[in-house]
Parts: C-alpha cells; sequence; structure tokens
C-alpha cells in the first residue's frame, strides 16, 4: 500500500516527495508537518496512523483540495462538450 511507504518517515521527506507544488501548498497551509509529527508519536501502528490521516483529511477537506485544484490548476468544463468527445469510444466486454 502507497501511504504505508511513509508510515516512518517524517513529513519533511513525504514534501520532498511530492512533485505537485499546488498538493505541497495546500498540506503546508493545513499546517501538515505539525499534525503528521503528532500523528506519529501518538498512533504507534500503521492502521492507527492511516485511520488518524483520514480523520483528518476527511471528505470535506478533500473536497477543499478538489475546488483548490479546479480553481488553480484544472478549470471545470461544461460536461456537453465532454460526453460528445466520449461518443466516438467503443466499449466492449470481450477483448
Amino acid at each position: 500500500m502507497f501511504f504505508m511507504y511513509f508510515f516512518d518517515k517524517d513529513a519533511e521527506h513525504i514534501y520532498t516527495c511530492i512533485h505537485h507544488p499546488p498538493t505541497k501548498d495546500f498540506l503546508e497551509e493545513r499546517d501538515f508537518s505539525r499534525v503528521w509529527t503528532r500523528f506519529r508519536r501518538q498512533y504507534k501502528g500503521q492502521e492507527a496512523l492511516l485511520a488518524a490521516f483520514h480523520r483528518w483529511f476527511d471528505g470535506f477537506v478533500t473536497l477543499k483540495y478538489i475546488h483548490r485544484l479546479s480553481e488553480r490548476e484544472w478549470p471545470r468544463q461544461p460536461l456537453q462538450p465532454m460526453t460528445t468527445s466520449l461518443n466516438h469510444l467503443s466499449f466492449s466486454s470481450s477483448q
């Protein structure tokens, strides 16, 4: 599991692995370094650490992250042109 690679890494190491500046900015604005340090000190098992991370980076924060990306990185697109461009694709269950 990807997340478990970072289980024993500090926040600075995690930041060096993030090659997407808007993601790094988003985490820094939410004081990820402090939060991650506290989580690693408080939760010794991988499952407990993962659960704590998901409580912190919950659905609401995920939605904020998506909104941030759509504001700065990938603007929202009308649905109609996208569906029209997908009409030429054929999907087959037997290949």
